[in-house]
């Protein structure tokens, strides 16, 4: 039997320690995972897709039928002559300023005001059968005029072509009938705006060609009253007659003295040795 010796530990190193030096290593760190940021974006996918199949639904089952009623507008300027509206109508010319005028009125608040004075139109957006989400006011709307115009513009487009001066005008709303009087009303007040605008333009050209008249009227007087003084200090009665009877003398003198001319040049040419034209 062989006698096992005993094993000898190997000896232990002492640790040292050496100051770290930094030399820019890239150091990557493995963050845990987020599980609310997961659960939140999952939760804002859920409730979009939710919103979208609600919105899907309301406008299959719940959405009330819109009609329409179109309308084109052609404003003629003041100016212009009868082939030019001629031209005009048919959309061979270009917008005019009284276009931009009539376009920017169908889309401001005085078309509301305008508006109401001729038809209902709060009824007409308020109607039985409008669904709950476009009919005027809506939950949690106000039923002012400025919410009332937003309303309108909504329910109506105005469109200007620039190349042939034609204004497109679309009225929508739940019944045709309903359609047909909003765009018939803002073509009225349209067409009223236009005749107002016309109206002015004439009287301004009637003012201005009064007081043309009276600046001359005022100069013939001024004229007259310096051929007055003109007279009473040179004597003269009529200056007319008078200029008349001395331009008709001049006129006599220079026949005589053209016929005087002639006739020396032909007793020249006869006998240029006469002794009479010597002198």
């Amino acid at each position: 039997m062989s006698e096992t010796k005993p094993s000898i530990p190997a000896p232990v190193r002492p640790l040292e320690l050496v100051q770290a030096v930094s030399r820019g290593e890239l150091v990557v760190a493995v963050a845990t995972p987020d599980w609310r940021g997961a659960l939140r974006g999952r939760a804002l996918a859920a409730a979009f897709a939710a919103a979208a199949f609600l919105a899907c639904v309301y406008v299959a089952f719940f959405t009330a039928d819109q009609y329409a009623s179109e309308a084109q507008i052609v404003v003629r300027g003041v100016n212009a002559g009868s082939f030019g509206a001629q031209l005009q109508m048919l959309g061979f010319t270009r917008s005019s300023d009284e276009t931009h005028i009539v376009a920017a009125y169908l889309e401001s608040s005085d078309i509301v005001a305008d508006l109401e004075k001729r038809i209902d139109l709060k009824a007409i957006y308020a109607r039985p059968e409008a669904d709950l989400l476009s009919r005027f006011p809506a939950p949690f709307m106000e039923s002012g005029s400025e919410a009332l115009l937003r309303h309108l513009k909504r329910w109506t487009s105005v469109t200007t072509d620039e190349a042939s001066g034609i204004t497109l005008l679309r009225a929508y709303a739940f019944r045709a009938e309903d359609a047909f009087t909003v765009a018939r009303a803002m073509i009225e007040s349209a067409e009223q705006l236009v005749n107002a605008i016309n109206q002015r333009a004439h009287q301004d050209k009637m003012a201005y060609a009064k007081a043309y008249l009276e600046k001359a009227q005022l100069d013939v007087q001024r004229a007259e009253r310096e051929m007055t003084e003109f007279r009473n200090a040179t004597g003269t009665v009529d200056l007319g007659r008078e200029s008349t009877a001395a331009l008709d003398m001049i006129g006599k003198m220079n026949l005589e003295l053209a016929e005087m001319e002639t006739s020396l040049r032909q007793q020249l040419a006869v006998t240029p040795n006469n002794p009479a034209l010597a002198s």
